[in-house]
């Protein structure tokens, strides 16, 4: 192969083509796709975090003529859901935001495990169990 000239780059030997499917899966995988699909999980999140809270606020505001003001306790959670409790929607809508950065991490995980990259997945791993192990015993410490 010649030598192109001072400041050219060397010309690049053509192999054939690659199979589609192969390229599209390298391209899934590439860290760049983990941070757009990290991006989207946060955001939908967030959204249903945000949606929540404002049903809770309309609901509350219908019902019973008053913002909300109290969040419900997690073990009355689901059977005040399940009767429309505007305080209990509110509470859930609270608990999307501050389970968003978990949802997150548990995709990062799996995500380092899919392309190999055990460093990062056993860091994120360790993240996610700090966060879990927080609210356990946050939960435990109030008695929940």
């Amino acid at each position: 192969m010649e030598r192109g000239r001072a400041g050219e780059p060397e010309p690049v030997e053509d192999f054939g083509e690659v199979e589609p499917a192969l390229v599209q899966e390298a391209e899934a995988e590439e860290p760049g796709f983990i941070g757009a699909h990290l991006a989207i999980i946060l955001r939908l999140a967030a959204g249903i975090g945000v949606v929540l809270v404002i049903i809770g606020t309309i609901v509350a505001v219908i019902t019973q003529g008053r913002l909300p003001t109290v969040t419900v306790d997690i073990g009355s959670l689901p059977g005040s859901l399940l009767r429309l409790d505007p305080d209990a929607i509110l509470t859930l809508g609270i608990m999307m935001f501050v389970a968003a950065p978990a949802f997150g991490v548990a995709y990062l995980v799996q995500a380092f495990l899919r392309i190999h990259d055990r460093l990062y997945a056993a860091i994120a791993a360790v993240v996610l169990l700090i966060l879990v192990s927080s609210v356990l015993i946050t939960l435990g410490l109030r008695g929940v």
